[in-house]
């Protein structure tokens, strides 16, 4: 027997799988980055943006259906939640300098002549799968908690309402992927209309990318997420 609105949930589950999104500039900036960086086309952006986001609501969601089933309490659940959080805040800064150094020596070889750095094996003609940029991310994502969503599920969960659970968790991953997805290419074409670009500041495009990662993961820092 439902004592809970479901219909009520699901509308908040909508509200919030955008709200959540759109104010957390490294569920979609860090994309936009990267696809910059590797010259990624649109396509191959928003199939790297739908893989990772997709990851972290389907790991979320089977780490809050087994908190719940093992009869864990929210607080226990958020309690491990914020050691994933603080690994992943680390994780991306630690991807984000790591990107910003590879850039600098990439930018000074240019400057000289040389070749580019490899410490990323920075390819432009690989394909997404064979990416380390997209496993990092995905990596990241795939650890990262969905804060938000495991107090959702868990309405219909205590109340034995297993597809109530479904929906409410279709509805937020879905409103918080395309999100991700719809912020990724408005970002993508937008900066795709700036042209004559100084071949002085796109030499230093790697770089660039990893210290935008890095404002990223200190925006987690600052301000959670």
């Amino acid at each position: 027997m439902q004592d809970y609105d479901l219909t009520a949930v699901l509308i908040t589950s909508a509200w919030l799988g955008f709200f959540h999104t759109i104010i957390e500039p490294n569920h979609y900036i860090p994309f936009v980055a990267l696809a910059k960086s590797n010259s990624w086309s649109l396509s191959k952006a928003e199939a790297a943006t739908l893989a990772c986001g997709s990851g972290h609501m389907v790991s979320s969601l089977i780490f809050g259906i087994v908190g719940v089933a093992l009869g864990a309490a929210l607080g226990g659940i958020e309690s491990v939640n914020e050691v994933r959080t603080s690994a992943v805040r680390w994780m991306l800064l630690a991807f984000g300098t790591a990107y910003l150094i590879c850039g600098i020596k990439t930018a000074l070889r240019s400057k000289k002549g040389g070749d580019h750095c490899g410490c990323l094996n920075h390819n432009h003609e690989r394909k997404l799968l064979s990416s380390p940029d997209f496993w990092a991310m995905f990596a990241i994502f795939l650890l990262g908690p969905c804060e938000i969503l495991i107090p959702l599920v868990i309405y219909p969960a205590s109340n034995s309402d297993w597809a109530g659970v479904i929906w409410v968790a279709l509805t937020f991953s879905l409103a918080s992927v395309a999100t991700m997805a719809i912020a990724v290419a408005a970002l993508f074409t937008g900066i795709n209309r700036i042209k004559n670009i100084p071949s002085s500041i796109t030499r230093w495009g790697h770089a660039l990318t990893g210290a935008t990662i890095m404002l990223c993961a200190a925006s987690m820092f600052a301000f959670g997420g």
